[in-house]
């Protein structure tokens, strides 16, 4: 069977849930941000991670797919930048203008590996994937994805209200 392999590198994006248990801590952020509760930092938050957003994924998978010299190879997928997970927690509570601090809590049990960064060289050169998107910029579309969300929510709850009132 042809098969390629493609390690994605802490995918965040749009339509990412913080019902479930593993939406990594971008979705987290944000939600607690918008809710105005304080973003739980595991540690001192400057363990790093690579954080690749979703439109980058994508595009590589893609690329991979299309890429017939790809079958059997393994690629990373991701940015290739080191972000400290306190620097996130800022850049969030900065996008969304939130009251909300920064709350240091014990560090995990599992996934305590300090530093992990990916290099995706060989992602770039087979298949000519290059990362168009900053944190920043991948953040701010996250964060207006969360915020039209919430308000098809609260349109939906209105509408259900009104129509039990009326």
């Amino acid at each position: 069977m042809p098969v390629t392999v493609l390690r994605y590198s802490n995918i965040y994006g749009p339509y990412q849930t913080t019902a479930n248990p593993y939406c990594g801590v971008v979705g987290k952020f944000i939600a607690a941000a918008l809710a105005g509760q304080p973003l739980k930092v595991h540690g001192d938050g400057k363990q790093t991670r690579d954080y690749t957003f979703i439109d980058d994924a994508v595009e590589a998978t893609i690329a991979a797919a299309l890429y017939p010299a790809a079958t059997g190879e393994d690629y990373n997928i991701g940015t290739g930048v080191q972000t400290s997970v306190l620097d996130v927690a800022n850049t969030v509570i900065h996008i969304t203008n939130s009251s909300s601090a920064i709350q240091h809590v014990a560090n995990r049990d599992i996934d305590n590996i300090r530093n992990r960064c990916i290099d995706v060289s060989k992602s770039k050169r087979d298949l000519q994937y290059q990362p168009e998107y900053a944190l920043e910029q991948g953040l701010q579309s996250t964060v207006r994805w969360f915020l039209r969300s919430l308000a098809k929510v609260s349109a939906g709850v209105f509408a259900v209200a009104n129509f039990f009132v009326a």
